[in-house]
């Protein structure tokens, strides 16, 4: 078993900033923290930062020590939200190499059976002590078990560790292949390229171009989600397929894992020929450290938007289409929307449509009922038929994700493009107060229980 430990970047920075404030004392802080269980592997994800400064809740004379009305307060507060808790200190004398001291160890074996048995099931207790540039920590599951050691320490995102301890650090590259690349975003930058897990949801228009074009980048492994097969009105803008693919109706998951591994041979494609709202996508999905949306359903960004927040991996949603009447196109385009947990998502961007996103959720009688009625006028618009179209959007799409995990600049929020104009509007957009998702479900994970709300027999049709 191992664990790790993902932050926001707002909330490391909130975190990081209150444990350094003082330069001779030791800091203490609380994280309300959601949590992901996968075979093996624990990932605790920051929910809630709460920094402790009150004398009489904590006290550091001889090394901290919480006292009980402390205990007390953050296992209420956890217990309020239904999360785990991370207990967080700084040893601000040690540099490298920082441990728990004897004081901490103690206080664990104070703390730790009391807080596991107040907290939900199942909810995780940890502690975190964080030197100059190190961290070392330990999760407890369930009273009486051996604690898991939290060996990585990440912000959403990054490939790599907050301390150094990145899955980066044993990936190599071609530097022949990719030297032209390096040039923008330096050799650092492509082998982080190489080491993140992508998932991308849709492999028609847009999702085949992204796929190919991210294993031309240098990407090596992808988790592919669809459940349509290759038809011949694909062909026109289905990157890589031909038309053996239709007449044998094969899987747009398999053409688009061809087409990688041709690219990228070796390259780890999972394949899941199935609807999103299903228990393997979901499952999938939750594991990857980038998301790409590229479907034309509104229902879907809904979830994806809420998955994105509840296990905090970065989203970028891309969307196109066309209205055109007998070869008289009266508007075309395309939209990319990065999604960075915990500073606004598709509802804070405006780039989702709520009540389309319901309709499209809901059973097939009630969707029957609702454009019988008029609460619905039609579908939502549709794929366009556009290679050029799809090629530009995933181009924008592939480059806000190199500028994402390569730093080389930030990733720019919301890019809108028109197609007649030949113009590209840049929009920015930021967490609303209001906002239910990025409120309520950020760090959240299996808390949520996305899977067991999303993927019924309905869905999983396909």
């Amino acid at each position: 078993m191992k664990a790790s430990l993902s932050f926001t970047e707002s909330q490391w920075q909130e975190l990081h900033a209150h444990l350094t404030s003082s330069d001779a004392r030791e800091r203490f802080a609380v994280l309300l923290v959601g949590y992901r269980m996968r075979r093996g592997e624990i990932a605790l994800l920051c929910h809630r930062v709460m920094p402790y400064a009150d004398p009489s809740l904590v006290d550091d004379t001889f090394g901290i020590r919480v006292s009980p009305q402390g205990v007390v307060s953050f296992v209420n507060a956890a217990l309020a939200l239904g999360t785990g808790v991370v207990e967080v200190h700084s040893h601000p004398g040690t540099v490298r190499d920082v441990r728990f001291s004897p004081t901490d160890e103690e206080g664990h074996r104070e703390v730790v059976p009391f807080a596991l048995s107040s907290l939900p099931p199942g909810s995780p207790y940890g502690s975190v002590v964080v030197g100059g540039a190190s961290a070392s920590g330990l999760a407890w599951l369930s009273p009486g078990a051996r604690p898991v050691p939290i060996s990585t320490f990440r912000i959403a995102g990054s490939p790599d560790g907050l301390f150094g301890d990145g899955m980066c650090r044993s990936v190599s590259i071609n530097e022949e292949r990719y030297t032209r690349q390096a040039n923008l975003v330096g050799k650092d930058g492509q082998r982080k390229i190489g080491c993140v897990r992508v998932g991308i949801v849709g492999l028609g228009g847009t999702g085949s171009v992204v796929a190919r074009t991210l294993a031309y980048e240098g990407v090596r492994s992808f988790v592919l989600v669809d459940h349509d097969r290759v038809v011949t009105s694909n062909l026109n803008r289905l990157d890589g397929a031909c038309p053996l693919d239709a007449w044998l109706r094969r899987k747009k998951v398999s053409v688009a894992r061809r087409e990688i591994r041709r690219i990228a041979p070796g390259s780890q494609v999972t394949r899941v020929a199935r609807s999103l709202f299903s228990e393997q996508a979901l499952e999938q999905l939750t594991a990857c450290d980038i998301i790409f949306g590229c479907t034309d359903n509104h229902g879907t960004r809904l979830c994806l938007n809420e998955l994105s927040a509840a296990y905090l991996v970065p989203y970028i949603d891309l969307g196109s289409g066309m209205s055109a009447e007998e070869g008289v196109v009266s508007e075309a385009g395309g939209r990319v929307t990065v999604v960075m947990p915990g500073d606004g998502c598709l509802l804070c961007a405006k780039a989702v449509n709520v009540r389309l996103g319901g309709h499209e959720l809901s059973s097939k009688a009630l969707q029957e009922f609702a454009v019988a009625q008029g609460y619905v006028e039609g579908d939502d618009v549709p794929s366009p038929s556009v290679m050029s179209l799809n090629q530009v959007v995933a181009a924008l799409a592939v480059t806000e994700f190199k500028a994402l995990v390569t730093g080389f600049r930030k990733p720019l929020r919301q890019l809108l493009y028109d197609l007649l104009s030949g113009s590209l509007a840049q929009v920015a957009f930021s967490t609303r107060r209001t906002c239910v998702v990025c409120g309520g479900c950020i760090g959240k994970g299996d808390l949520l229980g996305l899977t067991q709300r999303y993927a019924n027999e309905r869905r999983n049709a396909g």
